[in-house]
């Protein structure tokens, strides 16, 4: 009994943080509710070589949207590595070539490890073997240097939605599922 006025009861699937089996109303609004929080808020973590392209972002992208928080910078894949372990990111906005360990390589490691995390590439080079690598391990968007700001709030906007669209479809099943019940 979900202790609501219609006291009624659901049956869901072990989708979106629910647990199988019978989940009353408030426990229900309560998931997702948390739920729509983790997607509202991106963190973000920005791995950028420049400088002043990575300060610049950083300080860019919370002015875009209250609900991109960055997490941290990194400048380059190594320590762009120990950053998005350590945060666990909805989101990495990276470059390719940087000193050291570049994107890509950085992001074949996570893809590696399982993280799920989203990625944005941006970069100066527009070669077509870059594009494709990014392509094969599943960024969102390959941006090219110098970026406009109303393309990067598209693509931001586009990566969010992207993310949310999982646990869309999953509670408006259980919504719709909770009415007809």
């Amino acid at each position: 009994m979900c202790g609501s006025v219609c006291g009624c009861t659901i049956q869901t699937e072990p989708i979106c943080g629910l647990r199988a089996g019978r989940v009353n109303l408030q426990e229900f609004t309560f998931i997702f509710l948390h739920q729509k929080e983790r997607w509202m808020n991106m963190k973000i973590v920005i791995v950028e070589d420049e400088a002043a392209i990575r300060k610049g972002l950083a300080g860019l992208l919370p002015k875009i949207s209250p609900d991109y928080e960055v997490a941290g910078t990194a400048a380059d894949g190594r320590e762009g590595l120990e950053l998005i372990r350590r945060e666990h990111p909805a989101l990495v906005i990276l470059d390719i070539r940087m000193p050291g360990m570049d994107g890509m390589t950085m992001l074949r490691v996570l893809r590696s490890e399982g993280n799920p995390c989203r990625a944005v590439v941006l970069s100066a080079y527009s070669d077509f073997e870059y594009a494709k690598t990014a392509i094969d391990l599943g960024v969102e968007s390959y941006l090219l240097k110098p970026v406009k700001v109303r393309e990067l709030e598209d693509v931001l906007r586009l990566t969010q939605a992207r993310a949310s669209a999982p646990c869309w479809r999953a509670c408006c099943w259980i919504t719709i599922y909770a009415r007809n019940f």
